[in-house]
């Protein structure tokens, strides 16, 4: 198939001509050079027709920018770049739409939606809700809003759940990744293998997702941000843990001072000295003094 041959008919016809001959070249590194040009070269066919859409992608991201995290520039960049690149999808629709804008605003909030604390989550998911009402409702529902609505949860949950890295719950974490990033990349592969674009499977009465997503706003809401870390009882959990480790085990209860003391003082407890007198009970001079040095150092005195 020719590179132009892609330039006529729907963006899902054009998808699924451009899978189709790949799978028939066997995925060959040619044919992958050749995929990657006509995909290119339509692209921006596309982002040229939608002309006004592009613009309101372009204003859209640059306010992102300006609001977001200078430590996340890269996230409003890769979301320009996949909504510049999916136009297309918009079909004969040469604006972006009330409804994308919602989508694509929720696919940044790791960037931007830092001033609104624990209640991020809670708007997150009442974009989820507003934007497929809005569409409908408006009768503006495009394949680009089936294709961005998905990617945008998978995007924003997911980072939502391993932002602590490291100390939220790995059942949360593995839920995430088999509800959102798994299905995606399935869909991808087999779309890829195929030789077809495939749709991601949508039911109808069980929808796991819309749970996860209550539940991981309902954590957020209450604080405690997908970690235990920092909550008020666990202090003394951690004071215990250190009391009752076996005397021969210097470096578990070091750790378990330790981390009764940084849950302390993150969460404005006055125990420390509890985990203090703990460790002066413990008989073990390292420990004794891993409570009194400063943070910075602790870990390196563990080790």
């Amino acid at each position: 198939m020719s590179v132009s041959g892609v330039h006529s008919g729907s963006s899902r016809i054009a998808t699924d001509r451009l899978l189709s001959d790949l799978r028939s070249r066997r995925w060959r590194p040619a044919a992958w050079v050749q995929f990657g040009t006509a995909a290119t070269m339509r692209s921006v066919e596309q982002a040229v027709k939608h002309r006004p859409a592009l613009a309101q992608a372009t204003a859209l991201h640059s306010l992102f920018f300006i609001m977001g995290s200078r430590s996340r520039p890269w996230w409003v960049l890769t979301s320009w770049t996949l909504t510049a690149t999916h136009l297309g999808l918009l079909e004969d629709r040469t604006h972006l739409g009330s409804a994308n804008a919602i989508t694509i605003v929720r696919a940044n909030l790791p960037a931007t939606g830092t001033p609104l604390g624990r209640w991020l989550a809670i708007f997150a998911l009442s974009t989820d809700f507003v934007d497929g009402k809005l569409a409908r409702y408006t009768g503006t529902t495009t394949p680009f809003g089936r294709f961005a609505d998905p990617l945008a949860d998978t995007f924003f949950w997911t980072w939502l759940s391993f932002k602590d890295t490291g100390r939220a719950h790995r059942i949360i974490q593995a839920a995430v990744v088999l509800t959102w990033l798994a299905p995606l990349l399935a869909v991808t592969a087999t779309s890829f293998g195929r030789g077809l674009m495939m749709e991601p499977p949508r039911p109808r009465w069980i929808r796991p997702a819309v749970v996860l997503q209550v539940l991981l706003a309902a954590r957020t809401l209450r604080g405690d941000n997908l970690s235990t870390a920092h909550r008020p009882g666990v202090t003394v959990t951690w004071c215990w843990r250190a009391a009752l480790a076996k005397p021969s085990s210097k470096v578990a209860r070091a750790e378990a001072v330790l981390k009764a003391v940084s849950s302390a003082q993150h969460s404005g407890d006055v125990r420390p000295e509890l985990a203090r007198r703990l460790a002066n009970r413990s008989g073990s001079p390292s420990v004794r003094s891993a409570t009194r040095t400063p943070i910075a150092s602790r870990s390196a005195n563990i080790s």
